[in-house]
């Protein structure tokens, strides 16, 4: 029988980090809802990160944060198509900035880590 743990860390960041982390959030939202617009039944994530390079020359602001977690809202975006097509979950709709809970994750060393906040 395999157990299988989580663990919940209660993150107390200092303001810097506090800024990063929304700036993240930011940048992960933009993304997601630029790429749904662009292609409102479509994605194909990798021709989308390719474009994701002309993108951040365009907005100067999206090279403030990781490239990671930019390319994973397109994966995001791609999952959600996937997971409608499949009829398994509801038409992708635009993120708001508004949302109660935020999530970030990234790919690190063939791990993901997840970062939930909540406000």
């Amino acid at each position: 029988m395999n157990i299988i743990r989580g663990y919940i860390f209660r993150l107390y960041p200092n303001l810097e980090q506090q800024e990063l982390i929304e700036k993240s959030f930011g940048c992960s939202r933009f993304i997601y809802n630029y790429f749904l617009n662009k292609y409102p039944n479509f994605i194909n994530a990798y021709k989308c990160c390719n474009e994701l390079k002309d993108l951040t020359n365009e907005y100067e602001w999206l090279k403030e944060v990781d490239s990671c977690l930019l390319r994973n809202s397109i994966f995001n975006l791609d999952n959600a198509f996937k997971r409608y097509n499949e009829t398994i979950g509801n038409k992708p709709k635009f993120k708001s900035k508004n949302k109660i809970r935020k999530n970030l994750s990234k790919i690190k060393e063939c791990k993901e880590i997840s970062h939930t906040f909540n406000k």
